[in-house]
């Protein structure tokens, strides 16, 4: 069976990237109730809150005024101590899960050898048009 996964996502001031990076994790070819999505803002002031609460996905998606604006990390420690899954997943606003399998290829090693404890991509692209 496969594993549950939290998304940690911290945010702030990201309405520009936020919608696109949650309508890749809709895409993943993963059992939809095994997922859950935390996204901790630290703030915002751009309509990051509205496109988080707006979003309509069969995601369990919970936002969280997490506070410290100035430290993303502490964020994403509120994210983990919230987090219901055993794997917690951290992922930018900015990153987009292109390979709708990403999921599974990444908890695989995780699920198939007890001893390993994390999984980090090989690769990644930059989009220079991405601002």
């Amino acid at each position: 069976m496969a594993p549950g996964i939290s998304f940690v996502i911290s945010t702030l001031n990201s309405s520009a990237t936020l919608k696109k990076c949650l309508q890749h994790l809709t895409k993943q070819i993963y059992p939809k109730k095994l997922m859950e999505v935390l996204i901790l803002d630290g703030g915002s002031t751009d309509g990051t809150l509205e496109v988080a609460k707006g979003f309509c996905s069969p995601l369990d998606v919970k936002v969280v005024k997490a506070g410290f604006p100035n430290n993303q990390e502490a964020r994403r420690y509120f994210g983990f101590k919230k987090a219901k899954f055993d794997l917690v997943c951290v992922l930018d606003s900015d990153n987009y899960l292109v390979d709708v399998n990403w999921i599974t290829k990444m908890t695989r090693p995780l699920k198939d050898n007890p001893e390993v404890v994390t999984s980090f991509t090989l690769h990644f692209y930059y989009d220079p048009r991405q601002n």
